[in-house]
């Protein structure tokens, strides 16, 4: 079978469980010790783009690689924004606004 692989123990080794229940074969990662979430510094809230008044939602993605600039953790927002149902999903732009700060969208 396949597995879906995620080196999150806190010990760098991948921990994974299969799950029988399903008809097909599949496989979700469980691991001890800090979330993704927690490692990347993740938060997320719903926010409005100041000149088009267009709600999106934003989520930070703090803690990143050191920056050979500044040897601060890199930081990445990326914001969903709701398109009509007949576009497809897209990246339509990736800015780095600042020195190893960048916005996704």
């Amino acid at each position: 079978g396949t597995y879906w692989r995620e080196p999150l123990d806190g010990k760098g080794r991948d921990v994974k469980e299969p799950m029988d229940d399903m008809e097909t074969e599949s496989y979700v990662s469980k691991a001890s010790g800090p979330s993704l979430a927690q490692m990347a510094d993740l938060r997320g809230e719903i926010a409005e783009e100041v000149a088009s008044k267009q709600r999106y939602f934003r989520m930070s993605y703090g803690n990143g690689t050191s920056c050979d600039m500044t040897g601060k953790p890199r930081e990445t927002e990326v914001r969903i924004f709701c398109g009509r149902p007949d576009e497809p999903s897209h990246i339509a732009s990736i800015e780095e606004v600042s020195t190893c700060k960048y916005i996704i969208q």
